[in-house]
């Protein structure tokens, strides 16, 4: 597919999908990163392919491709951050922790404890929210590979009875797919800089459409730290390294991209903090009307 005079990089995917309107391709359906193109005439589906985001090295931006409809995506899955996830023992205890103390308030009620697993993935809390006592777990999971994954990994278990997978987005979904509304979120929708995933989005029209009104979550509330830093350090990240160097990348700031890099992991003599550390957020992801 050529479009003269356009740049792939250039187009953000509502612009896109407008894009493919106008040009016969009559859906564009994001999924967890990826946009899939799919041409439908007669309402039969003829072509299949997906737009994959990378970066171009030479210019830092990011930019679509268009990959195959037989694409391994179980290799852009050993390329995430899943793996990560899922052997981060202490991420994962105190999940474990946090839903068995609130399931157990749920029963104390002497309430049902039906759990809404958004961004479900392999399947690993709603495992745990069904080990912990929940009579019914509910796990939404979008990204086709990761739920057929999921939907294996249940099967094999001994809650298979009791967990529900949907493939689908959470703010897709009505109370009505679910029969009932849940009365337990759980959801690990966080990325490093916490809200960037659309956590927000999520626990609200959550709220607002598919659970009851005291309905709990897990995690309940969420608080963002600043702290100013200088470092020569790490502003060579940015820089190359010598001032010497006659090149055209002498004086280039480099890409305007986040490193993820823990302060332990840095030498502590190359960071001077210029404040004390404040909280710059706060989020309250129980009260769903805080959220904006």
């Amino acid at each position: 597919l050529q479009i003269s005079g356009l740049c792939w990089s250039s187009l953000c995917p509502h612009r896109v999908s407008d894009l493919y309107g106008r040009m016969g391709l009559t859906r564009i359906t994001p999924i967890c990163g990826y946009l899939m193109k799919r041409r439908v005439v007669c309402d039969r589906l003829m072509t299949t392919a997906m737009f994959i985001e990378d970066i171009d090295h030479l210019t830092g931006e990011r930019r679509w491709r268009v990959v195959d409809e037989d694409y391994d995506l179980a290799q852009e899955i050993a390329r995430s951050g899943f793996a990560d996830m899922l052997h981060d023992t202490q991420r994962n205890r105190m999940f474990d922790q946090a839903l068995r103390a609130v399931i157990d308030e749920v029963h104390r009620r002497g309430e049902r404890a039906h759990v809404l697993d958004i961004g479900a993935g392999t399947g690993l809390l709603s495992l745990m929210a069904a080990r912990a006592g929940a009579e019914r777990v509910t796990a939404v999971e979008v990204f086709k590979p990761m739920a057929d994954c999921a939907k294996k990994i249940i099967s094999a278990s001994n809650y298979s009875s009791i967990i529900e997978l949907i493939s689908s987005r959470s703010t897709d979904l009505s109370f009505e797919d679910m029969n009932a509304k849940p009365n337990i979120i759980v959801a690990e929708v966080f990325d490093t800089e916490l809200i960037g995933e659309g956590a927000l989005r999520t626990f609200k029209e959550a709220h607002q459409k598919l659970v009851v009104k005291s309905c709990r979550v897990v995690p309940s509330s969420a608080r963002v730290w600043i702290l100013p830093v200088q470092s020569d350090f790490l502003t060579h990240f940015h820089r190359t390294p010598s001032q010497n160097l006659r090149t055209p990348f002498a004086d280039c700031p480099g890409a305007a991209a986040i490193f993820d890099v823990q302060l332990s992991q840095l030498p502590r003599e190359s960071i001077k903090m210029l404040s004390e550390p404040f909280i710059a957020f706060r989020f309250n992801f129980e009260d769903g009307n805080s959220i904006k």
